[in-house]
């Protein structure tokens, strides 16, 4: 990293000036550029400053203009603020607050955590520790107890998915296709109901299968032919930690995969790709990289992307797409013609479990999109920030059952290896507990 000035030598600080305005940013992280924790708003050189920094320069003090940044070195960990104090106790402090007990700290970090955009890569560790891992908020059964009465069943079952955030029109249809099931009887047992309701979500709801999808990939690589993801979506949902995410799942399932850095409007949205692509190269993956930084046309990017991938002999591409508002024609018609000309082979719908109904008419309005191009509704979704909802899942339900789609992964986490697989069974469980 360039310096201005050298003021004096530490064994434990360096405090470096930097132009950019910002207040207060505190972050943790390794030396191999992993993120272990983060609080603040992030500035937009944070991921150029992380993989830049020469740890052999974290025992001396430079300054460069109007932001400190302190670091201190404990082992392996960095810790790092980003702030306009001149003490470098502030840092102390911080890190002081960071190593007290949880229930001291309390929800504030937490949340903060939740609400970044950036993936925090545990790439080093993928051969021995990536799996997706199945549903972690499972509860005992919930409705009711023993049996109940079939006239008294629709009214309780449909409050009960209501509240678990299922739109009220699909908690209608689901208890009428259980009572029109259980026609004839007076009761109905637990283990019954469980039956009858997870036959139907099977019915009603589309599954993936994650092996097929895998296989067919790598018949298109025996064919000498290229699969590609296309990743769409809002602003903001999560679309290239989710990206990352899926990046990792086809490295261990040893692919080679290339990024297409095909974001050419939000400032920082390439660089964000690039440290996720640096990383992997850092465990020396099979990744690779394109990108033609701002101001291009996207559908051209992803066609030259498309070609490069093809012509170095990768397996698959995957495409990172501007986030965009479905009522923005401009973009959504940009999207229509990205699809058009690059005609991907699966296409992901990024949404988050937390946003409520009108979600839907954001991904009805893509749906419709995809549909008008390629005769075909979107392939899957992936929605994240799953961790966040407890067993309140209903969002999920909503968003399979509107855009008549799987749901390839649930995001759970900010780490790239936090996936989850779900299906019927699991959908059922939840729902009912």
């Amino acid at each position: 990293m360039k310096s201005i000035k050298i003021i004096n030598q530490s064994k434990e600080y360096l405090i470096i000036k930097i132009k950019h305005p910002m207040l207060n940013y505190f972050i943790i992280f390794n030396t191999k550029g992993v993120i272990i924790f983060e609080k603040g708003t992030a500035p937009k050189f944070r991921d150029n400053f992380i993989t830049n920094i020469d740890i052999n320069k974290l025992s001396g003090t430079e300054s460069v203009r109007d932001i400190n940044i302190f670091y201190k070195i404990n082992g392996r960990t960095i810790y790092t603020l980003f702030t306009e104090e001149s003490n470098c106790e502030a840092l102390d402090k911080e890190i002081k607050l960071f190593e007290k007990p949880k229930e001291e700290v309390n929800e504030s970090i937490e949340k903060e955590k939740d609400i970044l955009d950036y993936s925090v890569s545990t790439i080093p560790n993928i051969e021995d520790t990536f799996e997706v891992k199945k549903p972690s908020f499972l509860r005992k059964f919930n409705l009711f107890s023993k049996e109940i009465k079939v006239s008294e069943l629709k009214e309780k079952m449909k409050m009960h998915l209501i509240n678990k955030n299922v739109a009220p029109m699909i908690a209608e249809s689901f208890c009428n296709a259980i009572i029109t099931d259980l026609e004839g009887k007076q009761t109905v047992n637990e283990s019954e109901f469980r039956d009858k309701l997870q036959k139907i979500i099977s019915n009603l709801m589309k599954s993936i299968y994650h092996e097929s999808l895998i296989e067919r990939i790598k018949e298109k690589k025996r064919s000498n032919q290229i699969f590609t993801f296309c990743f769409v979506g809002l602003n903001g949902v999560g679309k290239s930690t989710s990206l990352a995410k899926i990046c990792c799942w086809l490295l261990q399932n040893n692919l080679k995969v290339f990024i297409a850095a095909c974001d050419t409007f939000r400032a920082g949205a390439v660089e964000q790709l690039k440290v996720q692509f640096e990383r992997f190269k850092l465990t020396k993956k099979n990744v690779g990289f394109y990108e033609k930084g701002y101001g291009e046309h996207e559908t051209q990017v992803c066609k030259d992307a498309v070609i490069t991938a093809k012509k170095e002999g990768y397996d698959v591409v995957l495409i990172d797409t501007a986030g965009r508002m479905h009522t923005n024609h401009e973009l959504m018609q940009r999207l229509k013609k990205l699809i058009k000309t690059n005609n991907p082979d699966h296409i992901i719908f990024v949404g988050e479990a937390l946003i409520g109904s009108e979600s839907l008419d954001h991904l009805n309005e893509f749906n419709k999109i995809v549909g008008n191009v390629l005769n075909r509704p979107i392939d899957s979704l992936l929605i994240t920030k799953v961790d966040t909802v407890d067993d309140k899942i209903g969002q999920i339900v909503n968003m399979t059952m509107a855009a008549s789609a799987p749901v390839i992964f649930l995001g759970t986490g900010q780490k790239n290896l936090d996936l989850m697989k779900i299906d019927s069974q699991s959908v059922s469980d939840i729902l009912m507990s």
